[in-house]
């Protein structure tokens, strides 16, 4: 649901693009094993759930995204009147989104060793050793590469601590290996210089990455494609967010003599963030059931009436927001639960799907 200056001038949009996209194209070609998903892989919709749509927003839910917001701003309320300087702020930013595209030192950073890394990953001729050596030149991508091989879920499959990247590479094959890629890349994005909000930029990756994780698991639960598909979506609505963010607080600085307000960058959000998640997924290429889930959240379509794809993001969200509410000790787990169910989740997904978003691996 959100998601900032100092990473380096050298980001070229086009190949951050390039690349993602380029990562995604292998997967295109199940396109129609995600359509085909529409039938057969939901519990069969009751007569009276098909006539009635179980409703996108609530109440609830509205104060869940209120407490985030708090939390990550770092405020107890927020007073939504934006009037004199802030507002000319607020329209700058709208004024401003049709370019966001455009500003190279928004989205993520290209590690140098990626290009080389993705190939051999999609590649079933690349041996095991080429791919190790190419995951050792970025520390941080190791670092992610071996906190998810001993996550929960690899942890199943082997009791034993996995202390190689050698290891991880074996046990995690190359379809494990794309997610903390995915990580490595988007991870800079979620950070801004120290002392304007400083504590949203790692509320937001927080989220973001417990969202990934329901969407994943959720997503093969389901068997709704690749999972890897599903994890990548949850991470973009809070890149989305923290482009905003980082956008709004430029705007601030053409600005004298006037403080940042925390609602401001909320409205903003409010009002962008999705449409900016929804033009990065474009521009990267992003397959038109990829797209589509993204519009659905914008239209508000009922939970029951989403296709298998964007359902999948609406319960990671959802659930990504709970858990790190629950985490933070502010909304219990009988209540989130209790949310979840209220909007249409059935009983098997909750189990998996709140498991997983609760003890998501953070990096």
């Amino acid at each position: 649901m959100w998601i900032w200056t100092g990473i380096a001038a050298a980001i070229v949009i086009g190949a951050s693009i390039a690349i993602i996209a380029w990562l995604h194209s292998k997967r295109v070609a199940r396109a129609s094993m995600l359509a085909a998903t529409s039938t057969g892989v939901f519990p069969a919709v009751r007569r009276d759930e098909a006539e009635t749509a179980i409703p996108f927003q609530s109440d609830a839910i509205v104060q869940i995204n209120e407490a985030l917001y708090a939390k990550a701003f770092g405020v107890a309320r927020f007073d939504y009147q934006i009037l004199g300087k802030h507002e000319v702020v607020l329209a700058a930013v709208k004024s401003s989104i049709g370019t966001i595209m455009q500003k190279q030192n928004y989205l993520p950073r290209r590690p140098t060793s990626l290009p080389k890394l993705l190939r051999a990953i999609n590649s079933g001729e690349s041996k095991r050793g080429e791919i190790v050596r190419l995951i050792l030149q970025d520390p941080v991508l190791a670092g992610n590469v071996l906190k998810r091989a001993n996550s929960v879920f690899y942890r199943q499959q082997s009791n034993e601590v996995v202390e190689s990247v050698d290891r991880a590479v074996v046990l995690m094959g190359s379809e494990g290996l794309r997610a903390p890629v995915a990580m490595s890349v988007m991870q800079p994005v979620f950070r801004i210089p120290r002392g304007i909000f400083e504590q949203f930029a790692p509320a937001s990756w927080e989220q973001a990455q417990r969202t990934a994780t329901a969407a994943e698991v959720f997503a093969q639960h389901h068997k709704i494609g690749d999972s890897f598909v599903a994890n990548l979506l949850g991470l973009l609505g809070g890149l989305g967010r923290m482009v905003v963010f980082r956008l709004t607080l430029d705007k601030y600085k053409t600005q004298s003599n006037i403080l940042p307000r925390a609602e401001v960058y909320i409205r903003a959000m409010q009002d962008h963030g999705q449409e900016v998640t929804r033009m990065v997924a474009a521009a990267w290429e992003m397959s038109p059931q990829f797209l589509s889930a993204i519009d659905e959240q914008i239209s508000q379509v009922a939970p029951n009436r989403m296709t298998p794809l964007a359902r999948t993001l609406y319960y990671a969200n959802l659930t990504g927001a709970l858990a790190l509410l629950h985490r933070a000790d502010q909304y219990s787990e009988t209540d989130a639960k209790i949310l979840l169910r209220a909007h249409g989740i059935d009983e098997a997904s909750l189990a998996k799907i709140w498991t997983a978003a609760v003890n998501a691996e953070l990096n």
